[in-house]
């Protein structure tokens, strides 16, 4: 096998090569694309000047070698593990956590260039591997661990597995390196590896190149999703907010921070019975949370609901929610949309006093009113006065004709009398 592999070297590399660009051309659209600019760019040059350091290699394989073109793909494989080295500072910072600053590669690149210039490019290259890949690249797998605690199910998954990777290619590339007179470059390098497992190191870095361009592709995919929804939320004409099964905040939206006048940062990590439910109903919506779970566990999910609601100022609105539960992990997630109903509750208010205040003035005039339906001819409404002309009790007239009431004569006359208007006396 050693043989077989030693005879492919040149396709190893060339796919080695093109691993890595493939991974920084996926790193530079998640940077085009994503929002993460400047670290991403970045992290995508380390692809590009790592994928063509190896084609490099290929090159003096094949065409033959130099000591100017040696010193060529030194620079061009220690620029890429800075660069890999850069990109873990960067997000480093971002997280909030602290790194040192640019400055802090003057000695290292010094060291480095000071072993090349002595002991020859193969040390030199040790000692950048050690110095930059190796920390670059163990950096960079901190850096995704920590990204995986932002995410979750299988999100979370392919992240750990990119931290993984990266740990993985920090000693495949920052351990294992050309042979050479010190230790451990005359121990820990590319021959000692092919003769204990029997394939070359650069097929396995390839094959790591490939799974983290997947791995970091795939999470970008699932966040881009992710943030699709979250633009969705915010610019949502209903308010929304997410809750735990304690009834605990865990996300409130612009439109919620509007509607109820807490804000995102007031908002989460309190209880939704302290900031938008009236006292006195508190305790009935800790009830029908309980029972909302337990519909959810026996698989329905979602539903619907009208209650007054408390604004910080103290200003009650009516609402309508429209609540589902996410399963997350063992336990759920309830997602609520919340609308202002308050002036459509006052509509309705309104128009049912102004139909009561009609029904008390149809009841009490002193003219007797029937209203029969057009399509049948049953009556269906009769105020006071119309009982007292006919002398029958309402519920002996409504749902029926003149013709079941009178006698045929008498319902003759009064079909005749109400076949164009009202009946009136």
């Amino acid at each position: 096998m050693t043989a077989f592999f030693g005879a492919q070297m040149g396709p190893i590399l060339f796919i080695y090569g093109f691993a890595f660009i493939l991974f920084g051309a996926t790193c530079i659209a998640i940077a085009r694309i994503g929002g993460r600019e400047e670290a991403w760019v970045v992290l995508g040059l380390f692809g590009f000047f790592h994928g063509s350091g190896e084609w490099l290699d290929l090159i003096a394989m094949v065409g033959g070698d130099s000591p100017a073109f040696g010193l060529v793909r030194l620079t061009v494989m220690t620029t890429s593990f800075v660069l890999l080295t850069e990109f873990a500072r960067r997000e480093t910072l971002r997280l909030g956590l602290r790194a040192p600053g640019p400055w802090a590669y003057i000695p290292l690149l010094a060291l480095v260039a000071a072993v090349a210039t002595m002991d020859g490019k193969p040390a030199g290259e040790a000692f950048a591997r050690y110095i930059f890949g190796f920390l670059g690249a163990m950096a960079t797998s901190l850096v995704f661990a920590r990204f995986a605690r932002a995410y979750s199910g299988f999100t979370k998954r392919l992240a750990m597995c990119a931290a993984a990777g990266f740990t993985a290619y920090a000693v495949a590339a920052g351990v294992i390196v050309p042979a050479g007179q010190i230790w451990p470059t005359n121990v820990i390098n590319y021959d000692w590896f092919i003769h204990v497992t029997g394939v070359p190191i650069q097929l396995v870095r390839g094959m790591l190149a490939c799974s983290l361009a997947f791995c970091v592709w795939s999470i970008w995919g699932k966040s881009a999703s992710e943030r699709m929804a979250r633009v969705i939320v915010d610019t949502a004409l209903d308010a929304f907010l997410q809750m735990n099964e304690a009834g605990t905040v865990i996300d409130w939206s612009p439109k919620a921070e509007a509607m109820f006048g807490w804000s995102c940062g007031e908002a989460i990590g309190r209880k939704l019975r302290d900031l938008i439910i009236p006292p006195e109903n508190r305790a009935a919506n800790a009830e029908r949370l309980a029972e909302f779970l337990k519909n959810a566990r026996r698989g329905n999910p979602g539903g619907r609901y009208e209650a007054p609601s408390l604004r910080r100022d103290g200003k009650r609105i009516d609402t309508e929610g429209s609540v589902s539960a996410l399963r997350r992990g063992d336990g759920y997630i309830i997602n609520c949309f919340i609308r202002d109903i308050t002036e459509r509750v006052q509509t309705e208010k309104d128009r049912d006093r102004n139909r009561e205040f009609l029904d008390r003035i149809i009841e009490n005039i002193s003219i007797a009113i029937l209203v029969k339906d057009a399509r049948d001819l049953r009556y269906v409404l009769v105020n006071k006065a119309a009982e007292e002309l006919w002398g029958l009790p309402r519920r002996q007239i409504i749902g029926r004709t003149a013709r079941d009431i009178f006698p045929a004569a008498t319902a003759d006359v009064i079909e005749i009398m109400t076949a164009s208007c009202s009946f009136q006396s």
